[in-house]
């Protein structure tokens, strides 16, 4: 292959940068990169707020309050005592049965809201005592 014929075949390969491609970005690969993101855009945002501290409180979209887990146990065992077709009964005690096991999981729910609560009346009080 002569000098000339690569210097074409490099020529004509299309270039993008990493950072401008989307399907490098939707890739498994970029994972880490994604989640640098979810770090470093919220910390920009906190500072042009000037806040310098924060809590983060960090759970499962499957944990809920102890009211709502109540309610949506009654509505299945409804959907069981009504009856249905054999696969949807089990699926409903499949989900009943998750569910149960969930449920010491949410008071955790009422516990950080009670905290947040807590540090919110704390932080407001911390406010009115700089301002005096």
């Amino acid at each position: 292959m002569a000098g000339g014929e690569a210097e074409e075949k490099l020529e004509n390969v299309p270039t993008i940068k990493a950072y401008k491609n989307p399907d490098f970005l939707a890739s498994h690969a970029a994972r880490k990169i994604r989640i640098m993101c979810e770090l470093q855009e919220p910390e920009q945002r906190l500072a042009e707020a000037q806040i310098d501290n924060y809590f983060l409180f960090l759970g499962s979209h499957q944990v809920m309050h102890p009211e709502e887990r109540t309610k949506l146990m009654t509505e299945l065992s409804e959907k069981v005592k009504k009856g249905g077709p054999r696969d949807e009964m089990e699926a409903l005690s499949a989900k009943i049965s998750w569910n149960k096991r969930l449920m010491p999981m949410d008071k955790y729910y009422t516990v950080a809201m009670e905290l947040a609560g807590m540090i919110a009346k704390f932080n407001l009080e911390k406010k009115k005592c700089i301002a005096m």
